[in-house]
């Protein structure tokens, strides 16, 4: 027997000491008209120089990252590098880029760009090791590090492997997988020195069509004014840790026809400033801890529409959640005008998760006043097979 929930929901939730919960009106999402996006054109070609062998690149020394690098800093503002077969050359290896302001970066259809797995290559300049966990977690760079401002992207229907679940390649953890590191750190309070696939900021930033694959931590943390993902894949295994896949912070926000499954939030709102405007709509998700808002919403946020989105879990993760709104005494803000409808929502643990209660962290005054859930209308559809 199967049971699947096909829902219409509006709803208000008041975090924040003598707030209450007033009269409900429905989101409305992105101020923005937000259309599909198209790509850019390139300003460079650059060809694959290997074949993928046993699911990797042949060679795990041959980088593709400086060729790659200086197409990306010679290139126009409003144009992207992108990346094609050659033959039977299908794959890339790389080491963290920079792409310029403006710039973006395509990768084509038969295409796979694989993470390096040497730690080495992302350590920033704190005391942690990149590959290890530690207080701070502040250990790696991003994989792709976009320059704050307007205009840049990433395109194709090509493939961007950070290879989270293949071993580290030197460091203290060599022989590891990047997520056996973030269990490790998860088992030891501690957080975990794993790189992140992309954390741009700015304003309107694209990313369109593009599939991303298993992230050692997050996929996309965005921050700024005007997100779009539009046809973007995201696909990792759900026993990896704090692999959410899109977390934008800022307003304006749009991610239509997506498909994410993962290790942790499909979509998470992160509202530590004053967040606004976010649509989400005509999306699916599968393994992961569905469309969530928080749990950092000390900034407040308001006006979120999620519209006509599939949820459908997997058979083995029995960590499925599916409408999800998180907070804590010590993070709690208002959230406001927050809407979900036309969802149908399958093989999910937990439909409705509302947890103002997240972490065990005090703050000084009570953040949780009332929550308040209205118009919910549920039809369950049995399916017995």
């Amino acid at each position: 027997m199967r049971m699947t929930w096909c829902v219409r929901v509006a709803v208000c939730l008041a975090m924040g000491l003598g707030m209450g919960a007033g009269a409900q009106t429905l989101a409305t999402g992105d101020s923005r008209t937000v259309t599909e996006p198209v790509f850019p054109p390139s300003c460079a070609v650059l060809a694959a120089q290997q074949a993928i062998v046993s699911g990797g690149p042949a060679s795990e020394t041959a980088f593709d990252t400086s060729r790659i690098q200086a197409a990306l800093t010679a290139c126009t503002s409003g144009q992207a590098v992108e990346l094609t077969t050659s033959g039977t050359s299908n794959a890339f290896l790389i080491q963290p880029l920079t792409i310029p302001v403006g710039v973006g970066l395509i990768v084509d259809g038969g295409v796979t760009v694989f993470a390096s797995r040497n730690p080495a290559d992302y350590q920033t300049g704190s005391t942690e090791q990149c590959g290890t966990y530690g207080s701070s977690g502040n250990g790696c760079n991003n994989l792709l590090n976009f320059s704050k401002g307007a205009g840049s992207g990433l395109y194709g229907y090509g493939v961007i492997d950070a290879r989270g679940g293949s071993t580290m390649l030197g460091g203290p953890n060599s022989g590891k997988t990047w997520w056996a590191n973030a269990d490790n750190a998860d088992t030891a309070g501690e957080s975990q020195d794993n790189f992140v696939i992309m954390r741009p900021s700015g304003t309107n930033f694209t990313m369109y069509k593009i599939t991303l694959r298993n992230s050692p931590m997050f996929h996309v943390v965005w921050s700024g004014t005007g997100f779009t993902a539009w046809g973007v894949k995201i696909a990792t295994p759900f026993p990896a840790h704090n692999t959410d896949g899109i977390d934008p912070s800022g307003s304006n926000v749009t991610v239509n026809q997506a498909s994410i499954s993962d290790g942790d939030d499909d979509f998470a709102i992160n509202a530590s400033s004053a967040g606004s405007n976010m649509t989400v709509e005509n999306s699916t998700t599968y393994s992961g801890h569905g469309i969530s808002i928080g749990s950092y919403t000390q900034g407040g946020f308001t006006n979120l529409l999620v519209n006509n989105v599939n949820m459908a879990g997997t058979g083995t993760d029995n960590n499925a959640t599916g409408i999800r709104l998180k907070s804590s005494e010590d993070r709690g803000g208002l959230l406001q005008t927050i809407t979900y409808e036309n969802m149908c929502i399958k093989d999910i643990k937990g439909v409705l998760q509302f947890n103002p209660f997240y972490t065990a962290v005090l703050g000084e005054v009570s953040a949780v006043a009332d929550v308040v859930l209205v118009t919910v209308t549920p039809t369950v559809l049995l399916d017995v097979r």
